[in-house]
Order: C-alpha cells, then sequence, then structure tokens
C-alpha cells in the first residue's frame, strides 16, 4: 500500500495513511493530487492528517523537487496535522506552510479537538 486516503469523523478529517518507508516526491505528488477533490465534498471546514508514521526516510532535496503542495491552498483546509519523526516532519514542513507535527496520531487528535471543539458535537 502506497498510501490511502478515507474520511474520519464524518466528513470533516481527512486521515491519510501513507504506507511506505520511503516517501518520494512522486508519492507525495500523488497524494496532492488527490486531497482537492476530497476537500471540495467537505461538509465544512475539513482538517487533514498526514499519517507518515511509518515513513523511515524521505527522497533527499525533497523542497527542491516538489513545489510547495496545491491542497494547502484549498478554501476548505482547516488545520493540517502530520504523524511523523523529527527528521520526516522537517523534509515535509517546507512543502505545506502552516502544517502542525505530532509525534502520534493521538496527539495530533487532542490537538485538532482543542482548536476545533466542533469536532467533540455528535454528528
Amino acid at each position: 500500500m502506497a498510501h490511502e486516503i478515507s474520511w474520519y469523523m464524518g466528513r470533516r478529517i481527512l486521515y491519510v495513511e501513507i504506507g511506505e518507508r520511503f516517501l518520494s516526491a512522486r508519492g507525495l505528488q500523488e497524494i496532492d493530487d488527490q486531497l482537492t477533490p476530497f476537500l471540495r465534498y467537505g461538509d465544512s471546514e475539513v482538517h487533514v492528517i498526514l499519517d507518515a508514521s511509518r515513513v523511515d526516510a524521505v527522497q533527499p532535496n525533497l523542497p527542491l523537487l516538489l513545489p510547495a503542495l496545491a491542497y494547502v491552498r484549498h478554501p476548505k483546509l482547516g488545520w493540517n496535522v502530520l504523524v511523523a519523526s523529527d527528521p520526516v516532519a522537517r523534509a515535509i514542513q517546507p512543502l505545506a506552510p502552516g502544517l502542525r507535527s505530532f509525534g502520534s496520531l493521538e496527539e495530533g487528535l487532542f490537538f485538532l479537538e482543542d482548536e476545533d471543539t466542533s469536532l467533540l458535537m455528535p454528528i
């Protein structure tokens, strides 16, 4: 599995699970291309969780090979959360301004709940 995108909590959070151990510019571009259509169908503001916790290495010079990710400019994008080790986060963050990085999925979800209390309301 290269990556899988699915809705989490209705159409309020998109969860992107990156299953590769090595993240290439091509793989990240494929994720970027697929996120925009999902964002269009969100109920309102949509938060994105990029789970790169399985990624051990990132293609060298990734920011030079890939321009800024397009989905980060979508008007429905809320918070943008990355779950990754510090080296992976440092490689990806220049591509997505405003990206918040956490060491675990739980930390990222707690952050979203703190920042958007509407997530705690029943669906």
